[in-house]
C-alpha cells in the first residue's frame, strides 16, 4: 500500500481519535476519500519534504473531515478532494509564492479532465488558496462560476485544510482558519502529522524534516526587493543581479547585459536564469576562482530543480495580456534564493593567504 494516510485509515491505531475515524468510515463519501488516495497521480505532485506527497495526503484527509463536518454536498466533496490533491502542482520551490495557486490551476484541466463549471470552480479555488483572503472574491469572479457562494465555500475549505497542515512547520495559528469546523481539527492535525511520520518509520523510511533553508525573514526581504524592482521597471536579468548583489554585498556584474559572460545564450531562455548564471560566474571571478566548474554545476542543479531554463516551459500556462507584474515575480524570487543557497552551500572558495 503506497499511501501512509490510507494505511492509517484502514489499519492504524487512532488512540483518542478513534471516534473520528469511526464516523469518517461511516460517512457516505468515505469510499470517495479512499478512491482519491488510491488514485492520486503522484507523478504530478511537487517533489518536496514540505509541499510534497505527505503534505498532500494529509490535506486530503483534513479536507474530507472539514467536508464531513459541514455536510458538504457530494459533488462539492469530490471537487474539494481534487483541489486538495493538486493545489500545489504549480510550485517551483518551498518558498513564499503568491502565484503558485494560479500555476496549479492552469494544470487542472489536463490532470483531471474536467470541463465547464466544475473546472471553473476548481480552478478558482486552487488559484485563491495561495492568495490573501481579501483577493478571493476578485479571483472567483474572474472564473465566473454559476454559484459564487458555492465556489467561495470550496475555496475557504481548501485554504483551511491546507492551513491545518502548517503544523509540519510549527506555524499553525488557529485564528487564521475560516471555519469553526477546521479550528476544532487543530489538535487532530498535530496528531495526524505525528501519526503519518510514524507510518513512514514502520516502513523503514526517515520522515522528512523541515528544510533549514525555510527562512521566512530572508524570503520576505528578497520578495519585497523583487516587487519593488519590477514596479520600478527594471528588467528581469537586472532584478536578479541587483538582488543577489545586495545579498552578497559584492560588486554588480556590470557587463552582464552587454555580453554573455561566457555563457551561450539561447532564444527564449528565461531572463531569471540568464541573470543568475551570469551572477554566479561573475561572483566566482570576484572571489578569484575558476568560474567554469561552478557555472556548469549551477546549470545542472538548476535544470534538476526547474526542469528547464526556457520561458515557455517555466510559464506552462502561457502569457496573457492581463498578466499582472507579480506573475513573474515568484519565478524571480525562486531563482534568486536558489542561486543564493547554491553559492553559500555548494561552492567553496580558498581562503586568502596570510601576510
Amino acid at each position: 500500500m503506497d499511501s501512509p494516510v490510507l494505511e492509517l485509515l484502514l489499519n492504524g491505531d487512532w488512540g483518542p481519535w478513534t471516534p473520528v475515524r469511526d464516523r469518517l468510515q461511516k460517512w457516505r463519501m468515505y469510499p470517495e476519500l479512499v478512491r482519491t488516495l488510491r488514485e492520486l497521480n503522484r507523478d504530478e505532485l511537487f517533489r518536496s519534504p514540505v509541499h510534497g506527497e505527505g503534505h498532500i495526503e494529509r490535506v486530503i484527509l483534513l479536507g474530507a473531515l472539514c467536508a464531513m463536518e459541514r455536510d458538504l454536498p457530494d459533488d462539492d466533496v469530490r471537487l474539494l478532494l481534487i483541489a486538495c490533491s493538486y493545489h500545489d502542482t504549480g510550485r517551483l520551490s518551498d518558498w513564499l509564492d503568491d502565484a503558485h495557486g494560479r500555476r496549479s490551476a492552469y494544470k487542472l484541466e489536463r490532470i483531471t479532465g474536467l470541463t465547464g463549471d466544475d473546472l471553473a470552480m476548481l480552478m478558482a479555488a486552487v488559484e485563491a488558496h495561495s492568495r490573501r483572503d481579501a483577493d478571493m472574491d476578485g479571483i472567483l469572479a474572474g472564473y465566473a462560476p454559476k454559484d459564487p457562494e458555492r465556489c467561495r465555500e470550496l475555496a475557504r475549505l481548501l485554504k483551511d485544510a491546507d492551513g491545518l497542515d502548517r503544523v509540519r512547520l510549527s506555524d499553525l495559528d488557529v485564528s487564521y482558519l475560516r471555519t469553526p469546523e477546521a479550528a476544532e481539527l487543530a489538535e487532530f492535525s498535530r496528531w495526524l502529522f505525528d501519526a503519518y511520520n510514524g507510518e513512514l518509520r514502520k516502513r523503514g523510511e526517515t520522515p522528512p524534516s523541515k528544510p533549514d533553508y525555510f527562512d521566512r525573514e530572508l524570503v520576505t526581504r528578497v520578495r519585497d526587493r523583487v516587487h519593488a524592482a519590477l514596479q520600478e521597471g527594471q528588467g528581469i536579468m537586472e532584478t536578479v543581479a541587483g538582488c543577489l548583489t545586495q545579498l552578497f554585498a559584492c560588486q554588480p556584474p556590470e557587463a552582464m547585459l552587454s555580453h554573455p559572460c561566457g555563457v551561450a545564450w539561447r532564444e527564449k531562455a528565461c531572463g531569471a536564469w540568464e541573470g543568475a548564471v551570469c551572477f554566479v560566474r561573475d561572483y566566482v571571478l570576484q572571489k578569484n576562482g575558476d568560474p567554469d566548474g561552478p557555472t556548469a554545476k549551477f546549470r545542472a542543479k538548476f535544470l534538476d530543480q526547474y526542469r528547464s531554463d526556457r520561458c515557455e516551459d517555466l510559464r506552462t500556462f502561457g502569457f496573457r495580456e492581463d498578466d499582472p507584474v507579480w506573475v513573474c515575480a515568484p519565478y524571480i524570487l525562486d531563482v534568486i534564493l536558489f542561486t543564493y543557497y547554491f553559492l553559500t552551500r555548494d561552492v567553496t572558495f580558498d581562503e586568502p593567504d596570510g601576510p
